[in-house]
């Protein structure tokens, strides 16, 4: 049973960008970074189901790797300090049929089987630079670093229509001569 079924902690610290030497910021529960958390994983829950192609092709004569599914389910935000939600992944044709107690096969070609896994964020209520997520396992599978990633991708998306916005008023500005703001 152990080894089919359990939970993993992390211990996580975010930081602004990804250059050597910044600082971690602060997660505790009043925090704006706690806020943008939340916010990724509200828009990341929005997008249904995401498809996560391999872009390395595979080595000649090893088999290719599998597509990826993830789907974000809806957080649940239990407290301040706690926010709850359900992570599903996936592999393309890693199953060909799926099975029902009262029906028949199911045929699963193009579809991915997802496993579900419970997934907590825990806030520091004090400031402090770490938080913990504890996510279910399940044959020694978690979401943890799918999660992660995506979250990433999204900041970053963010982050560049952003800066594109901020361009776009700077240069509107400068049209009109009027002393531009700090960056």
């Amino acid at each position: 049973m152990a080894t089919i079924y359990g939970f993993r902690i992390y211990v996580i610290q975010a930081f602004p960008n990804r250059k050597k030497g910044k600082d971690p910021l602060d997660l505790s529960v009043g925090s704006d970074t706690r806020d943008r958390i939340v916010d990724l994983l509200e828009s990341l829950a929005g997008d249904g189901t995401v498809f996560i192609v391999p872009q390395v092709p595979p080595a000649p004569g090893s088999p290719p790797k599998p597509t990826v599914s993830v789907t974000v389910g809806d957080p649940c935000l239990v407290r301040d300090d706690l926010i709850h939600l359900q992570v599903s992944i996936g592999e393309m044709n890693a199953h060909r049929k799926a099975t029902r107690p009262d029906g028949p096969y199911v045929d699963l070609d193009g579809h991915s089987a997802e496993a579900d896994h419970f997934v907590t964020f825990l806030f520091p209520k004090a400031e402090q630079d770490k938080m913990f997520i504890i996510t279910e396992t399940f044959r020694r599978r978690d979401p943890v670093a799918r999660l992660i990633a995506l979250m990433q991708n999204r900041s970053y998306e963010w982050r560049k229509l952003a800066e594109q916005e901020q361009k776009e008023e700077r240069a509107k500005l400068r049209g009109q001569m009027v002393k531009l703001p700090p960056k």
